[in-house]
């Protein structure tokens, strides 16, 4: 085992994240509570070491327990500011530009900082589709999911099945341009931004008749079959 040391950073991230190296490692070596305290504590450095020594100093017991031993070690490194400022970087989280997993990895990480907005499964699916892309709750909403994990897998369904049709789109934009370069014929459905030219099979129908056409607006990406009547 190498685990981390930590020495007092003042950046709350850094302090979360020695605390879930140490619990990762507390599971591997089954540490006692007792244990726990000791082997955290040999890993402090530099300033915080200096903190837990002072610390120890004033306990009327110095032989605590892990969760006692956190409360301690939260009060120091994150302090009632520092928990509203996480609480509100929670409540204004969205999507944006990250991927499924990302943003789900920054819920997770910012939801323990305002446990009263995701105290019931419900609450906390709803959480999570309300920060997605829009494009998500058109998908996702109907579905009225309760359950944060159902929640988190189908946005994740929904993310593989755009993707998908995203790589179909790029081929067949890709196929008519090559198929436009070589006949010379004319893309002129602007209305769509996709195609509408001669089919080359039957030269008085409109290629979308035969073909499957894929129309993409912003976010949304429809595949479709179009027939003639």
């Amino acid at each position: 085992m190498n685990p981390h040391t930590f020495n007092g950073t003042p950046d709350p991230d850094e302090a979360e994240n020695w605390v879930k190296v140490m619990e990762r490692i507390f599971r591997v070596m089954q540490c006692s509570e007792q244990e726990k305290v000791l082997l955290a504590t040999f890993q402090l450095d530099h300033d915080a070491r200096a903190w837990w020594e002072a610390t120890s100093r004033r306990l009327p017991n110095i032989n605590i327990e892990w969760d006692e031993f956190l409360e301690l070690f939260n009060t120091k490194y994150f302090s009632a500011r520092i928990r509203e400022k996480k609480a509100n970087e929670f409540v204004e989280l969205k999507q944006r530009m990250m991927s499924v997993a990302e943003y789900e990895a920054q819920f997770e990480r910012l939801a323990q900082y305002a446990p009263h907005l995701v105290s019931t499964e419900k609450m906390k699916a709803k959480r999570f589709l309300e920060g997605l892309r829009p494009v998500f709750w058109e998908k996702l909403a109907p579905l009225d999911l309760v359950a944060y994990s159902d929640m988190v897998l189908r946005a994740q369904i929904v993310e593989d099945t755009m993707g998908l049709l995203e790589r179909i789109y790029k081929k067949k934009v890709s196929q008519m341009m090559t198929l436009h370069i070589s006949t010379g014929m004319v893309w002129s459905d602007e209305r769509h931004g996709v195609i509408a030219m001669d089919c080359p099979q039957y030269p008085r129908v409109s290629l979308v008749s035969c073909l499957v056409i894929i129309f993409k607006c912003n976010d949304a990406i429809e595949l479709c079959v179009l027939t003639l009547n």
